[in-house]
């Protein structure tokens, strides 16, 4: 048909996380958005993905009680069908984080994320921990997905663990460097390879009063901002801007 919204129920027999599994033509807008309890409470997914071929594949994993009836609703736009499917994966025996050591500036931030194995298992709600949280601290848990992601501000020089705990047990850690700030020098380059979610602050102490340019070269097609401040964390203002592509 050519647009829809249907509402499906589902009452699991035991405590444990399921997977709900929904396949459709890469064509058509699928919507896979009200997922809420017997009392109208909205339930968040502990893990999240999409896989595209000839078929789109989303699964969503979520931690359900038993004797409790839940409601998801599909909104569907388009010719075509979809096939939903719900599963109980086995339970997840390892957590990994995508770095076991960091190293990082002050002012920086990072972003941590877990994982979980055997491939496919059920994932599992994670909270996390900093053992010298004068060092770093956490800007950012995401409840979303079950504490899947991590991001950390870095505060000062020093060394700390983070730590994520999963709900059944499970722990990896991840070692924590920060160094004071990467000092920038007159007419000298200062080059970085970069990864996703990841700020970082530089220091400069001009020798005279002036006016003093700062350049960055990127990729094209790759998004940066950049932001200046005193020592007061006072912004400073700048007096001419420009860019171009090459």
């Amino acid at each position: 048909k050519t647009s829809g919204l249907n509402v499906f129920s589902f009452t699991p027999e035991e405590n444990a996380v399921y997977e709900i599994s929904s396949t459709y033509s890469p064509d058509t807008y699928f919507g896979f958005d009200c997922h809420y309890d017997s009392d109208s409470n909205e339930i968040i997914p502990v893990h999240a993905r999409i896989s595209e071929d000839d078929f789109v594949k989303q699964i969503e994993q979520y931690n359900l009680q038993k004797d409790t009836t839940y409601y998801f609703g599909t909104n569907f736009n388009g010719v075509g069908s979809y096939t939903l499917n719900i599963t109980k994966p086995a339970v997840a025996t390892e957590m990994y984080l995508d770095s076991e050591s960091i190293e990082g500036t002050i002012g920086s931030r990072y972003m941590i994320s877990r994982d979980f194995g055997p491939e496919g298992c059920a994932y599992q709600k994670t909270t996390w921990s900093i053992s010298d949280e004068s060092i770093a601290k956490l800007s950012f848990d995401s409840e979303h997905f079950g504490g899947m992601n991590l991001e950390l501000e870095l505060l000062k020089p020093g060394t700390t663990t983070i730590t994520a705990t999963s709900q059944n047990g499970l722990k990896a850690t991840c070692t924590l460097t920060v160094k004071d700030y990467d000092a920038l020098t007159l007419d000298t380059s200062y080059t970085e390879t970069f990864r996703e979610n990841r700020d970082k602050t530089f220091s400069f102490t001009p020798l005279e009063t002036g006016v003093y340019e700062f350049g960055l070269t990127l990729p094209i097609g790759v998004n940066l901002s950049c932001n200046v401040t005193d020592s007061d964390n006072n912004e400073i203002n700048y007096i001419y801007n420009h860019s171009q592509s090459h």
